[in-house]
């Protein structure tokens, strides 16, 4: 029987972990490989998707045909759903024009359209696909707006009006001002997530910042009641930086993570100023439905923030923000505001937050390739006096584990300075950002994994000790962006992982990297299966994760499409490629 695949990451853990996979073990695909079946050609844009694969089973369409679908949203701001098995469309549905692709958007042109930039997400017990389009009237990024589509997954038919997320209120209290949520200035990247909270059934839609170093920059989450059928209603916002700006929320495009009535996520640069500005922090965020007594709200509970913006800028750490920005780290080679890779944008919300709900933690990296392990319910509450050096050891101590993850920098280079600036170098000369989320898997052999790939680094494998802190276990030989001759070599690789449960010997490690800087041009990528488990030993004693399979071997060629990891699923492995498709492999 075919399995769903209705949100990123699989799970509302974000665990990008599918542990119903019986046709992809690691023998069957050492020993019969995997091969490109065919690609689903997606309509509208040169590009395609930027979404992940979801996939509904046993949808009765409307030629009485009972199939496996799987649904896009497009940038061209179309939704097509596809036979799962054959690629055969079944239908299209157009959703608002699409912006054209603009350097008001994109420095460097890359994009066709901004349409469906995000995951959507499927709610299968109303048979609906929700997702949020970024549309405008004459394609230009100046009248864009972002609406919120409830459609049916038979036929692509509006379950409900579309709804404006436009003008979305948060009103932090206190005398201080509220804040409007406006399209013109968003960029909404991260995946939908959704869960019923005291019988409300709500999708939460968070957003980061079309520029990063703009005064309007903040992030938001927004939470769309969608209990009533034929209705969906704006319940309640949040705004990461109230007083100041920053805190935006995009996590190499993974959803937060959801347990209960509580939102986990991760921050980019920006103020820190608690309990109104949350930059550079790990939240948790609980969501409250409305009464008859009092109105649905979202309001933090948790977090915890391992440095300041004000501290990396060699300013006074306790300070909610910089003074000034150091030469270079706010502004482009033609005085315009951007996003940068200065020392002081070191984005601790470039990755995405995942939990592991059965040892009760999150965890997550950001772009100085160090990971964070934080109990959940305690992340500490971190304030601005934390930074100070004579207390910021205590303020490390509230997390089990801060370690370097996505490399390795050498012995004797803390990840955890009293000064944060000694952080403030290329290590190697290349960047390390992690983009992607960490895979958590419980394996058979090492119990509780977690596998991440940095940029311009390889893939690495970790044991989850019951104290939680992390074991290195092995890496791959295998490294991304290998082409690249400068500092960057964005994203690293993307990656997901399938198995049968906890049966031995059947996971497989899925990976899609980039040959070159997938940030700054069109490269090609390299789709890898790996050997999660079982590790080979090197002349060095190290330990070596075993690749099984490998599209370079086979002379298979796609467009790398940057923060896409494989969905492995009922035998298949979907990856969106670059070039307007969807590759679709198997046996």
């Amino acid at each position: 029987m075919s399995i769903a695949v209705t949100q990123r990451g699989f799970e509302p853990s974000r665990s990008n972990v599918n542990l119903h996979e019986t046709t992809l073990t690691q023998a069957s695909v050492r020993q019969k490989g995997i091969r490109r079946l065919f690609t689903i050609p997606l309509y509208g844009d040169a590009r395609g998707t930027e979404a992940t694969t979801l996939i509904a089973p046993n949808v009765k369409t409307r030629d009485g045909q009972t199939r496996d679908l799987v649904i896009h949203g497009i940038m061209s701001n179309y939704v097509e759903a596809h036979d799962a098995t054959t690629g055969q469309p079944i239908w299209r549905q157009h959703l608002g024009i699409a912006i054209q692709g603009s350097r008001a958007i994109d420095a460097y042109l890359i994009n066709d359209h901004w349409g469906f930039l995000s995951t959507g997400i499927l709610d299968l017990a109303d048979g609906a696909w929700g997702g949020v389009s970024w549309s405008s009237p004459d394609a230009s990024a100046a009248k864009a707006s972002f609406w919120f589509h409830w459609i049916s997954i038979v036929d692509g038919s509006p379950l409900a009006p579309p709804l404006s997320l436009n003008g979305a209120v948060y009103n932090p209290g206190d005398g201080i001002a509220g804040q409007r949520f406006s399209s013109a200035e968003r960029k909404q990247r991260c995946g939908l997530a959704m869960a019923t909270i005291s019988g409300a059934k709500t999708v939460f839609i968070a957003a980061g910042s079309v520029s990063e170093s703009l005064a309007s920059n903040r992030g938001w989450v927004i939470a769309v009641d969608v209990t009533t059928t034929g209705v969906t209603k704006i319940a309640a916002a949040w705004s990461s930086t109230a007083r100041y700006s920053g805190g935006g929320i995009w996590m190499g495009a993974q959803a937060p993570a959801v347990l209960n009535n509580k939102l986990y996520f991760m921050t980019g640069n920006g103020a820190f100023d608690p309990p109104t500005d949350f930059g550079e922090c790990l939240v948790e965020l609980q969501y409250d439905p409305g009464t008859a007594h009092a109105p649905a709200r979202l309001h933090v509970t948790d977090w915890f923030a391992p440095f300041s913006d004000a501290a990396r800028n060699g300013d006074d750490p306790t300070l909610p923000k910089p003074r000034k920005p150091k030469k270079g780290g706010d502004e482009d080679e033609n005085g315009k505001a951007s996003n940068t890779n200065a020392y002081t944008d070191m984005d601790l919300g470039s990755g995405g937050l995942g939990i592991i709900p059965e040892l009760a933690c999150a965890i997550g990296a950001g772009k100085d390739g160090i990971v964070y392990i934080l109990p959940l319910g305690a992340f500490g509450k971190t304030q601005n006096a934390d930074f100070a050096p004579a207390r910021i050891a205590s303020n490390y101590a509230r997390a089990t584990y801060i370690g370097w993850f996505t490399f390795f920098p050498g012995f004797g280079i803390s990840p955890t300075p009293t000064d944060i600036t000694n952080l403030n170098k290329l290590f190697d000369g290349k960047t390390h950002h992690q983009h992607s989320t960490p895979v958590a898997y419980k394996s058979p052999v090492h119990g509780w994994m977690v596998l991440c790939w940095g940029e311009n680094a390889s893939l690495r494998a970790w044991k989850v000790n019951a104290n939680l802190t992390l074991t290195f276990l092995a890496s791959s030989d295998e490294t991304a962006s290998p082409n690249t001759g400068g500092v960057g070599g964005m994203p690293g690789g993307m990656i997901s992982l399938s198995a049968n449960g906890a049966t031995p010997g059947s996971a497989v490690l899925w990976a899609s990297v980039p040959y070159g800087n997938a940030n700054s041009e069109i490269t090609n990528g390299r789709l890898l299966a790996y050997d999660p488990e079982n590790f080979l030993a090197r002349g060095d004693g190290s330990s070596r994760i075993q690749k099984i399979w490998d599209s370079q071997d086979w002379a298979l060629t796609y467009v790398f499409n940057k923060f896409l990891p494989p969905t492995p699923a009922n035998g298949k492995v979907y990856l969106a490629n670059y070039a307007g498709g969807v590759d679709v492999y198997g046996p």
